[in-house]
């Protein structure tokens, strides 16, 4: 007898053996189902050795020969910066809260990359300056004050001191304003002062531009006629973002997003440094990750999702999905064009924007699901319009050990097949396509076709699948 078999379609645990269909099978490890075929994924092949040693947990391809890595969840996202040729990046989850770096920033000093950053933002001064009156000027006195900002080496300029009391004084007349903050911090690479006056001291009045300083200049005399006066400072809520940021996200209206804990927070348009007060928003739960579809934004929190609507952040409206669907892992989030997915206790969640399901309920309970893929320690990607994901299920020699899934969301019911390997750290590239992944390879793995050795002193290998 021939029996022919087509259009392969994975694994069902939800079904028992004797109600599987004849074209699903019991156990799908390493095979890549396309276009109903059964293959098998590439093999992998080296491409860079990282000057990273240990656990890796976060990777991602900055250049073609330049790799950032971490040893913790580390959010990274290139900037809409207008002008920037330098390939400015910001990243959230280390050391000193978000960050910044770019093409020189990164190369500069020694060790691994990104070698060197600064804090992302430009903090207001805590200090008002020192006002004293001296010679010359015309007309009839008023009262004015002084106020001064600080800026950074990209050029980005933070919010106002407190201002100088009102003095005395006409138009022209030489003031020598001192006190300056002596000592701002030095990771948000300030480097200049930036004065402004008012013309009269009225609360509510606008400062207007008188000049720009080094950092380091103690004193500075402003004898500037009013009619020389410039432009109105535009930066007074340009905040920098909270230090503990983390879930950093860039939106399509140029807007980037993040959190702590409930509340929420975003950027100004296309400044990526400044994080305005009035923008922040608080949920009723913890919020784990953020996505969006089109232009909707997705917030994943340890009970219901929430949507949000608007085209600027300081009207964003905010909606609680009907059902629950509690994000079991931040890293667990992914999204695109076909929606935005996560790991929640009971399988694979996603939302294309309005109330969603857990798409894999008909393939997988959720007490398979919650025993087998360690659903707290998802790490997903979309590659080949596929889920890909990682899950951590123990440690060997101090190296966390554990499997993967590819789930085929597009298919109805959705096709599941097993991974029997898995990396610490894996990302893919959106420009190529091509998923890279770096971990532990088994000591037989380790040898060319010449009997070398295919790793680096520190038992780093980086992939492409």
């Amino acid at each position: 007898m021939h029996i022919r078999l087509r259009n392969f379609s994975g694994i069902a645990p939800l079904l028992g053996t004797h109600n599987l269909p004849d074209n699903m099978a019991q156990v799908a490890i390493n095979a890549r189902l396309r276009g109903g075929e059964l293959q098998a994924w590439d093999n992998r092949l080296k491409v860079i050795a990282l000057e990273q040693a240990g656990v890796l947990r976060t990777i991602y391809k900055f250049s073609s020969t330049i790799w950032f890595a971490w040893d913790a969840s580390v959010d990274v996202v290139k900037g809409p910066v207008s002008g920037d040729t330098t390939n400015r990046t910001y990243f959230t989850g280390t050391t000193g809260g978000p960050r910044v770096t770019n093409e020189t920033l990164a190369v500069a000093g020694a060790g691994g990359y990104p070698r060197t950053s600064y804090k992302l933002g430009v903090p207001a001064p805590t200090t008002a300056p020192t006002v004293t009156p001296g010679a010359g000027g015309s007309g009839d006195n008023r009262y004015t004050a002084w106020k001064y900002s600080f800026v950074n080496g990209f050029g980005e300029e933070g919010p106002f001191s407190p201002a100088t009391d009102p003095t005395d004084c006409m138009s022209g007349q030489t003031m020598t304003l001192s006190s300056f903050e002596s000592s701002p911090d030095a990771d948000y690479n300030l480097t200049a002062i930036r004065i402004y006056r008012v013309l009269s001291g009225e609360d509510g009045a606008d400062y207007q531009y008188v000049d720009e300083i080094d950092i380091d200049t103690a004193s500075y005399d402003d004898s500037t006629e009013d009619i020389d006066l410039g432009e109105i400072q535009v930066t007074a809520d340009f905040l920098p973002p909270d230090d503990n940021l983390i879930g950093l996200i860039s939106l399509p209206n140029g807007v980037f997003g993040g959190f702590v804990g409930k509340d929420l927070y975003f950027s100004e348009p296309y400044y990526v440094y400044a994080w305005p007060t009035d923008y922040n928003l608080t949920l009723p739960f913890p919020i784990v990750a953020l996505g969006y579809v089109g232009q909707t934004i997705v917030v994943a929190t340890e009970a219901y999702p929430y949507i949000l609507v608007g085209q600027d952040p300081a009207t964003y409206s905010q909606t609680k999905l009907t059902d629950p669907a509690p994000c079991s892992s931040k890293r667990s989030l992914v999204y695109g064009n076909s929606g935005v997915m996560w790991a929640t206790p009971d399988g694979i969640y996603r939302t294309t924007g309005g109330d969603g399901e857990i798409i894999t309920r008909t393939i997988i309970d959720k007490y398979d699901w919650q025993e087998n893929f360690y659903p707290s320690t998802i790490r997903g990607h979309i590659y080949g319009n596929k889920y890909l994901g990682f899950f951590e299920s123990g440690s060997e020699g101090g190296y966390p050990t554990g499997g993967g899934f590819v789930l085929d969301y597009m298919k109805n019911p959705p096709e599941l097949t097993m991974l029997d390997f898995f990396y610490s750290a894996s990302t893919v590239d959106v420009e190529s396509g091509k998923l890279y992944a770096v971990g532990r390879i088994e000591p037989e793995a380790l040898l060319d076709d010449e009997g070398e050795a295919l790793l680096d002193d520190a038992g780093e290998e980086l992939l492409d699948g």
